[in-house]
């Protein structure tokens, strides 16, 4: 054009930048200046979760003009793309210096503050007005708060549930509850979420199970096993193991009719027996799948304490028309059936009647002996232990070698 050049127009059509159009967004410089980083997706952060992993800064060449054109950005201002940044103030200084924060861990807050600052609210209010079907109610030691962003906070709730913002904001998710902004927000029967009867019920609180492992329903392998079952207790010479009385389901062994209280999934999950300490076993998935990680034998001011007690002095006391816990020190000095069959039996826990089969309600174990009880009913005063009568004089009281000579020679 030499020194009076005569095309001064640009952009479309125009006599300079024809290739530029504002709607495409075609600048030269748009692959280097419109897009964040592969180290600012990763390292720039919102409630611990990548900017990246919920909006669209992968490296596109123009990224920000597709994540701002996002029916869920806030475009407020302008319905041009362009101008909503490059003509808003608080955009000037991040504009002008060349997006030099794009590889940075605030690469999106160099723009988005003041008035621009984004998830402001977007962690309480935004997700605390859910619908449920009781879900957020439910307990210290299941859920006690409608707010989504709180389910898998281990303070609160189980863990392993919603445990960060990608259940539910993964953008590379298509379900209609895992996108940007969902719209499915309730749970519980019937609800948008673990809606149906088969992964939760409020009137059983059944829950699905783990992938394979059925319904968590108080029994299952998966969540309420105890798979330590090998302690022991003992009276005398007779011992029995935890699986000789008990089954490691959680709700078997804690049946009404063993433990004298109300046996429901949140008798459990809310107890707050010990400070809390079947609750927070909830929370931290069952320590060691074991009873003693709630349980213990003696005081205890963090577990629950006393295990067995209703199994020790007193509990074990039989009764005899015949007085046989009376007979004196040489045969029985002690009603306490632990202590009668442990001195000679090493499985007397398991005798007939006794601790004979697992989970078993000892309310009724047979506890009377001698004629007229349950047990020994042979036994008599006059006929003892044996089939026939007690003399003195008969074989059982006879003494044996009578034919040692005595030497009376002087």
């Amino acid at each position: 054009q030499g020194l009076n050049p005569t095309i001064r127009a640009c952009g479309q059509a125009g006599g300079c930048h024809a290739a530029y159009t504002k709607n495409t967004h075609t600048h030269a410089a748009d692959s280097a200046k419109h897009q964040p980083t592969t180290t600012a997706q990763s390292t720039a952060t919102q409630f611990s979760v990548a900017c990246g992993s919920c909006h669209d800064i992968r490296n596109s060449n123009s990224s920000l003009t597709l994540e701002h054109a996002l029916s869920t950005s806030a475009k407020t201002t302008n319905a041009d793309n362009c101008m909503n940044c490059h003509n808003n103030v608080l955009s000037t200084t991040a504009i002008q210096n060349n997006w030099s924060a794009n590889d940075t861990t605030t690469a999106c807050s160099a723009c988005h503050t003041g008035t621009l600052v984004v998830h402001v609210t977007q962690n309480s209010a935004a997700h605390a007005d859910v619908t449920s079907a009781g879900c957020g109610a439910s307990g210290i030691g299941c859920h006690n708060s409608n707010d989504l962003s709180q389910v898998g906070a281990v303070a609160t709730v189980n863990t392993n549930i919603h445990a960060n913002c990608l259940r539910c904001h993964d953008r590379t998710v298509t379900a209609p509850n895992m996108a940007y902004n969902p719209a499915l927000d309730t749970c519980g029967s019937g609800r948008e979420c673990h809606g149906t009867a088969s992964q939760y019920n409020t009137t059983t609180f059944v829950h699905n199970g783990s992938t394979g492992a059925g319904l968590a329903d108080g029994s299952d392998a998966a969540h309420h096993q105890d798979t330590v079952m090998s302690a022991t207790m003992t009276s005398g010479v007779a011992t029995a193991t935890c699986a000789n009385c008990h089954t490691g389901a959680l709700a078997t062994s804690h049946a009404t009719a063993l433990t004298t209280w109300t046996n429901t999934c949140t008798s459990c999950h809310n107890s707050t027996l010990a400070t809390n300490v079947s609750a927070n076993q909830v929370k931290v998935g069952w320590t060691n799948n074991d009873c003693e990680d709630c349980h213990t034998t003696g005081a205890s001011a963090v577990k629950i304490p006393n295990m067995h007690s209703r199994y020790t002095a007193g509990t074990h006391d039989g009764t005899s028309t015949q007085s046989c816990g009376a007979s004196g020190n040489a045969c029985h000095s002690t009603y306490d059936l632990a202590v009668l069959h442990g001195q000679t039996k090493t499985n007397g826990c398991q005798l007939a009647g006794c601790h004979d089969s697992v989970d078993k309600a000892m309310g009724s174990a047979a506890k009377s002996c001698g004629s007229g009880g349950t047990c020994h009913n042979t036994y008599t005063a006059t006929a003892g232990h044996a089939t026939n009568t007690i003399t003195g004089n008969e074989t059982t009281h006879t003494a044996l070698g009578m034919t040692t000579v005595l030497d009376a020679t002087y």
